[in-house]
């Protein structure tokens, strides 16, 4: 998988654009659709710190910023509106979706996050708390791009993060904190992988048993994430007895498991928990 380095400073990034079915990937023109409202889906993941059992941290918030759309506001529109706590060392195989956010066509020059909290337990199962680590920049890490993020009306983004532990994590030997964590970030810029693994917890907005999907409200964004299932979806309700799709409730929390198509923004289900 070819991956792209991006730190607090100047680096490069890729999200895969979406128009339809065909993937339009990075430009830094508009592809003629930059007007009206595209959808952007935003996924985390990491891979494994063999010195680490878990790694704590809060993803406050994530927005966009540089489309012309929002000259003169000083920011963008948020895809994150709400905190996201999450163990990235369980997020080695498997993505975790952030949220779906509607926002205005056109082009974007960077991804801002804002991240909070962070907390180690490391391998003799010691724990480190958020006091004796030194978050680099207080937590606002920047994705500066070498080329626009192109928003396309009526089409979908997936902007795959994946949070590279390994190069982010030090051990400060001269300053008053034990560690000290400068998030670095890798953005998938492989196409060609149409889909990822991916984990999606959210509010019921909507149940249509006669297509077999429904949609999810994730985090704190202002659109929906697709699910679609099969035959072969297995669906749990609390205490963990098989149900069908009609049994879910609008309103109901949800965490699915499944693969998203990169190219559309759904996610096929494999199991559905209901947890209330």
């Amino acid at each position: 998988m070819r991956r792209i380095n991006v730190g607090l400073k100047a680096g490069l990034i890729c999200a895969l654009a979406i128009a339809g079915l065909m993937p339009a990937g990075c430009s830094d023109k508009g592809t003629g659709g930059t007007s009206g409202n595209g959808k952007v889906v935003m996924i985390m993941h990491d891979g494994p710190v063999s010195s680490m059992k878990h790694v704590w941290l809060t993803v406050e918030s994530a927005m966009m910023i540089g489309s012309s759309a929002y000259v003169g506001q000083g920011t963008g529109p948020i895809v994150l509106a709400q905190p996201v706590r999450m163990d990235f060392l369980a997020l080695d195989s498997v993505a975790r979706i952030l949220a779906g956010a509607n926002i205005a066509a056109g082009t974007y020059s960077k991804i801002r996050l804002q991240v909070s909290n962070p907390e180690f337990v490391l391998a003799n199962d010691s724990v480190v708390s958020a006091s004796d680590i030194q978050l680099v920049a207080n937590g606002q890490v920047d994705l500066n791009p070498q080329s626009w993020i192109v928003i396309d009306n009526d089409s979908t983004t997936v902007v795959s993060l994946d949070l590279d532990l390994d190069n982010s994590i030090q051990v400060n030997t001269t300053g008053s904190g034990r560690f000290i964590l400068r998030p670095q970030v890798m953005v998938d810029s492989d196409s060609a992988a149409s889909m990822k693994s991916v984990i999606l917890e959210g509010t019921v907005l909507s149940v249509n048993a006669a297509q077999s999907t429904l949609e999810l409200q994730a985090a704190g964004g202002n659109s929906t994430v697709s699910v679609a299932t099969s035959s072969q979806t297995q669906i749990l309700a609390i205490g963990g007895l098989q149900v069908s799709l009609g049994s879910i409730q609008v309103g109901s929390q949800l965490s699915t498991t499944g693969r998203i198509n990169v190219h559309t923004g759904v996610v096929t289900a494999s199991r559905i928990q209901i947890a209330s």
